[in-house]
């Protein structure tokens, strides 16, 4: 069997989408898929990598396309992109409302006092409305790399004392070690993989 016979691996842009083909082929020569400037020839077997997602596309994603979504996969740019944007609401939020709790808390003499404050309630409902859609994006994370969302529940240990707190600083560290590894490039019983075609 000639070589020319076996078929040829597809033409892909950077972004997976396949390149247009000629129409033409000049005679005498074997034909081959025409190599577009800009055009990778994938090999057989070898995935395409898909765009990361960006800051704006994760904190959408995470925060309104899918703000209670506990089933599917989220690569790591979906996960930490969306994490920092939490991270930097939540610390400006507090560097505004903690003058004002420190205020409460002097004026009365009651370290108490804070707690009857509409700004500390303010602050407890902000966190409320981030809840739901950061333990989203945290198990799609751990079923992108293959593992169960349930790993999550071992926070509740935490109510323990003295236990509770070594049980999730040791959890805390497998946690960051668990979503920083690349995703699976194979679907798997949570969906296709978000990265690889």
């Amino acid at each position: 069997m000639n070589e020319n016979n076996y078929p040829q691996p597809p033409v892909t842009n950077p972004q997976g989408q396949p390149a247009q083909q000629p129409q033409y082929q000049q005679p005498g020569y074997p034909q081959q898929p025409y190599q577009q400037p800009g055009y990778v020839q994938v090999p057989h077997g070898v995935p395409v990598v898909k765009p990361q997602m960006g800051f704006v596309e994760a904190c959408k994603t995470c925060f309104i396309d899918k703000y209670c979504c506990f089933t599917g996969r989220a690569r790591r740019s979906e996960y930490w992109w969306y994490m920092l944007g939490v991270f930097i609401i939540q610390t400006i939020l507090s560097a505004v409302t903690l003058p004002f709790l420190l205020k409460t808390m002097i004026e009365t003499n009651d370290p108490m006092a804070i707690y009857t404050s509409p700004i500390y309630w303010v602050m407890c409902a902000f966190s409320l409305v981030f809840l739901l859609p950061s333990l989203g994006a945290m198990v799609r994370r751990l079923h992108d790399t293959g593992r169960s969302g349930h790993w999550l529940w071992l926070y509740f240990i935490c109510i323990i004392p003295i236990v509770g707190a070594i049980v999730l600083l040791v959890f805390a560290v497998i946690l960051i070690v668990w979503t920083t590894q690349d995703s699976d490039p194979r679907p798997n019983k949570y969906g296709p993989s978000p990265k690889y075609n």
